[in-house]
């Protein structure tokens, strides 16, 4: 049930920011404190040091990120936290959101936002050879591209809504 509470807000989360056609980065209640921009790059393998770990061992380990609040029940909850970061040896950064799970404070998945220029051809080719052979689907309603691959027990889904993004989350 845990699980599917978690995906209902990231799903929640993406659907509303095609509805409203923002990026998540442009979200009112944003709390910028500080923001980390790295120098390593991110990998595949990296994957499992940040999904299901919490939320205080992502800021000891990167700092405070940009915090975004939703009000919920009267009650203001931690949604994600937003870093600047490297990913899959891009020369640009992502935007990298932290989805936070309101229950326990864990991470519980990635949004990754490519920049506008981003040729997505070109990204589906190079993120293949970190993440192997990929799986593209029919346009849907919202995007004119998916693609989706699976590594070691994760998901990597790639849409194209006139921006760039890709959704990390645990295979069920």
């Amino acid at each position: 049930m845990k699980k599917f509470i978690v995906l209902s807000i990231m799903l929640l989360i993406a659907f509303s920011t095609i509805l409203t056609g923002c990026n998540l980065n442009k979200k009112s209640n944003i709390t910028e404190k500080s923001e980390q921009i790295t120098e390593k790059s991110f990998l595949p393998e990296n994957v499992p040091n940040f999904i299901g770990k919490t939320y205080t061992a992502l800021k000891k380990e990167k700092g405070i990120g940009k915090e975004n609040y939703i009000e919920y029940n009267s009650k203001k909850q931690l949604s994600f936290v937003q870093y600047d970061e490297k990913w899959f040896e891009l020369d640009k950064n992502l935007k990298a959101s932290y989805l936070i799970s309101d229950d326990d404070k864990t991470i519980s998945g990635i949004i990754l936002e490519f920049p506008k220029e981003t040729n997505r051809n070109e990204l589906a080719k190079h993120l293949s050879k970190y993440l192997g052979e990929k799986r593209e689907y029919a346009s849907g309603e919202c995007s004119s591209y998916h693609a989706e691959w699976k590594k070691d027990g994760f998901i990597y889904s790639l849409e194209d809504f006139g921006y760039l993004e890709m959704y990390i989350n645990k295979d069920q």
